[in-house]
């Protein structure tokens, strides 16, 4: 398994422990691509959606956001 498909695993993993909690997770979806290597894409309404997800995922950093 590429660590694309790992990395989100991880997220889901966070989306389902912060689902419950005050501030769950503002995520819609993560999609991985095969074929293209070190992308992942993470869907959200919001940046700082996206940017509170990653945070703590040591694979991920904020290199290029589209809204």
């Amino acid at each position: 398994m590429g660590e694309e498909k790992l990395v989100a695993l991880q997220l889901m993993r966070k989306f389902l422990a912060f689902e419950n909690s005050n501030e769950p997770l503002q995520i819609k979806s993560v999609v991985v691509k095969e074929g293209l290597k070190g992308i992942i894409y993470i869907e959200a309404f919001k940046q700082s959606h996206v940017a509170n997800a990653i945070n703590g995922v040591s694979a991920l950093n904020q290199f290029n956001v589209t809204v």
